[in-house]
């Protein structure tokens, strides 16, 4: 759903609402105020359910392109989690979320993780899943803190087929097939 407001709209907070789908939304209009830095998460955009881990740099660059001197706090979820019994949102707050506080940020600005979600209990049963990242780095010089946030998709289904019928393969001895392989995601 989307709005277009005036360009000169009064500050302050709005609401809009839907009786036919009894559903009502606030936002806050604000002044517009640029960053001092940004925060930039790496992740892979899919991960298979049959992973261990993943690999996660986080970095925070001023805007003149400089590395940010500062610590960060690193949350990453089991975001959705979609199933035959209907939906369950976990977040941040998760007792099975990994925290990662107060942790310096090295001379690039950055910090690099591999990240093991066996904590996560994920499962193929389910529909779709979604890992969720959320990184605070706090600038050490005046205490001022930007966030960012990423999603990891999670690839329920993979199947290996082999085009070509396989009539005798020996031990040892270099194998050729082709392949086509099938995915299912569901975002």
């Amino acid at each position: 759903m989307s709005f277009h407001l005036a360009d000169e709209v009064m500050l302050g907070q709005y609401e809009i609402t839907l009786p036919s789908y009894r559903e009502k939304k606030t936002f806050t209009v604000e002044e517009y105020v640029s960053k001092r830095f940004e925060v930039n998460i790496k992740a892979p955009k899919v991960i298979g359910v049959r992973d261990k881990s993943f690999h996660l740099e986080i970095c925070g660059r001023y805007t003149y392109g400089k590395p940010v001197e500062g610590y960060m706090d690193i949350f990453v979820y089991h975001k959705h989690r979609w199933t035959s019994k209907g939906a369950s949102t976990e977040g941040e707050e998760d007792d099975n979320a990994i925290k990662i506080k107060h942790e310096k940020a090295d001379s690039n600005g950055c910090i690099t993780k591999d990240i093991s979600f066996g904590k996560f209990n994920i499962s193929r049963s389910s529909t779709s899943q979604t890992v969720g990242i959320k990184a605070l780095l706090t600038e050490d010089q005046t205490g001022h803190t930007e966030q960012a946030t990423a999603e990891v998709f999670v690839n329920l289904y993979k199947k290996i087929l082999f085009p070509k019928e396989v009539f005798y393969y020996q031990k040892g001895l270099p194998y050729r097939n082709k392949v086509r392989s099938k995915c299912r995601m569901w975002y």
